[in-house]
């Protein structure tokens, strides 16, 4: 029944999303499409291509590129390859998504239910936890970061592990971690530092009250011996790839992105019904909700409700586990607001925590807003406990059923969109080109204008993620590319090619010299055995498509091998 539960909520959240379940994903056009493509490269890697699916040189090619610190999200793509040999990356991608949120309210209630005893006060903190705004907000294109459902999985295993010191739920707890650093790096140094901060409260309380924690040692050790052997070969190479990547005195200033506004947590993200009516009175103070690259830190009316009886309790009454979580949501939500904090449009102060982004591991972190979903583990339980503790029965059970219908009125008034996959008519074309190749003419490849390049600092070109999509469609090797990180110094290297910065920007350079187009013409055709040029219209000035028309005509020998309203595809020749 709690399964059935959790997937009627998520059904109706997702409704537009069910009735395109083949044609669409969930998103606003921006990058939901990478994680397709995601899924689609794992497959191809591990089952045709039989290779690491870390490196690939399907993009940029022929580069090999390191897909470290690009989101993979090898873990999620792992788990649904059944579904995505039988039906495709795009029905697999959509059903993880939604398999996330029902996970994730599972695995709260779960927890929770450790805690309190009323099953459908821990099903009010599983909804609590899976479905809030930060979540949802998520939902738009960031799929590693709706990966959340593990975290309350392990957090339930070591707490079961504590309970009966049964070291099989040391193993499962394990494995669970591992899925999530191969999920999303970030959302596993946030689980890492709350499993550290549980292991330290549990040997205290032990000593303590003098019980034996050395019952602890043995299964711990097998936890963190099996997160290290399943873990350390990719935690060593993404170590390295920061210190290459980025610099460490100006990695908290650039890539921190801006202080948060501390009024964002209390604020309905732009699109609201309730932001809307702020916007009527003061618009200013509407936009402070999408001020952040998170849009959606709102914590929601019952949960802001909701935190002043949760302090209110812990001067009342101490229990053990009560105290934990209270500390945990405290310093997570200090460390979501960053080194610096925002307290107004003129007020920013330093963090009292900021030294604690500096500390291994932990300095990896890109973007501490990220770090509110422990702290919204925390109001989950921290909640579902004070209700638990409402003395009259049809007190408790009304103030539930208020606080539900408000939380259910916050979620469902969420805006939620999808993002149509419409494949163009020339991709079916050119993926029949590719069935009469010879074997030695394997590597041929492509290469699409607008060209858009990222190091995600710098842009270069059109913004056009669409190509992704495309990709798992004609499944050519692509002389350019977009990938969510990319190293400057790779992107320094590929538009120094001479004649590149012409392919990515006609208008604003000229036409390569007799020089400096040999060169272009090496790269293309005896490196990266340019094949076809496609350049789709609605994305070029006709400034850009007269220039790149005459480029490829002209220098490149261009045959025009398909045309319509949209697309034209050339077949070149050196």
């Amino acid at each position: 029944m709690v399964i059935l539960g959790f997937t009627t909520i998520t059904f109706i959240v997702f409704n537009k999303l069910l009735l395109s379940f083949r044609t669409a994903i969930l998103g606003d056009g921006g990058d939901g499409v990478s994680f397709l493509w995601n899924f689609w490269w794992v497959k191809k890697s591990i089952l045709e291509l039989v290779q690491n699916p870390f490196y690939s040189d399907y993009m940029f090619y022929p580069n090999m590129m390191d897909l470290h610190l690009h989101t993979l999200i090898l873990g999620p793509a792992l788990m649904v390859l059944p579904i995505q040999i039988f039906f495709g990356p795009v029905i697999s991608l959509n059903a993880y998504v939604l398999l996330s949120f029902i996970l994730s309210g599972v695995g709260a209630y779960m927890l929770i239910k450790l805690f309190v005893c009323q099953k459908y006060i821990a099903f009010f903190g599983g909804i609590v936890f899976s479905f809030n705004t930060y979540v949802i907000s998520h939902a738009y294109g960031h799929f590693n970061l709706t990966t959340t459902w593990p975290i309350p999985f392990i957090m339930y295993f070591l707490e079961k592990l504590n309970n009966t010191k049964k070291t099989k739920y040391a193993m499962y707890s394990s494995i669970l971690y591992i899925f999530l650093i191969y999920s999303d790096l970030q959302y596993a140094v946030f689980t890492f530092m709350l499993v550290i901060f549980w292991i330290a409260w549990k040997v205290a309380n032990d000593i303590y009250h003098k019980k034996d924690c050395l019952l602890l040692v043995k299964p711990l050790v097998l936890f963190a011996a099996l997160i290290l052997v399943g873990s350390i070969p990719y935690l060593t190479t993404v170590k390295s790839g920061f210190e290459k990547n980025f610099s460490k005195p100006d990695q908290i200033a650039v890539e921190f992105y801006s202080p948060q506004n501390i009024l964002s947590y209390v604020i309905p993200p732009e699109g609201t019904v309730i932001n809307q009516r702020i916007a009527k009175y003061n618009k200013e103070l509407a936009k402070i909700s999408t001020s952040s690259p998170e849009w959606a830190t709102y914590l929601g009316i019952s949960i802001i409700i909701l935190i002043p009886f949760i302090f209110f309790r812990l001067i009342s009454k101490r229990e053990d586990h009560y105290l934990f979580w209270i500390c945990i949501f405290l310093l997570f939500f200090v460390l979501s607001l960053g080194p610096k904090i925002n307290i107004s449009q003129t007020l920013t102060i330093v963090s009292p925590l900021q030294s604690i982004y500096t500390l291994p591991i932990i300095d990896m972190t890109r973007v501490p807003i990220r770090m509110l979903i422990i702290a919204i583990l925390a109001v989950s339980i921290l909640s579902s406990i004070v209700l638990s503790n409402i003395k009259n029965n049809k007190t408790k059970h009304v103030v539930v059923l208020i606080f539900s219908a408000i939380y259910c009125f916050e979620i469902f008034s969420l805006p939620v969109s999808i993002q149509k996959l419409e494949t163009p008519k020339a991709y079916p074309f050119l993926e029949s080109q590719k069935d009469n190749k010879e074997d030695n003419q394997k590597d041929e490849s492509i290469i699409e204008f607008p060209l858009f390049l990222t190091d995600r600092m710098d842009i270069l070109g059109e913004k056009h993620n669409n190509i992704l999509y495309y990709q798992t469609i004609h499944e050519y090797k692509m002389i350019n590319g977009y990938l969510s990180y990319t190293s400057p110094g790779f992107l320094k290297k590929y538009i120094d090619i001479s004649g590149m910065l012409f392919l990515i920007e006609p208008s604003g350079y000229k036409t390569p010299e007799n020089e400096d187009l040999d060169e272009l013409k090496n790269y293309l055709f005896d490196k990266g055995q340019l094949k076809y040029a496609i350049l789709h219209k609605k994305y070029l000035t006709e400034y850009d498509r007269n220039c790149l028309y005459s480029f490829i005509e002209n220098d490149l020998s261009g045959k025009i091998k398909y045309d319509d309203s949209e697309i034209v595809i050339y077949e070149v020749y050196k």
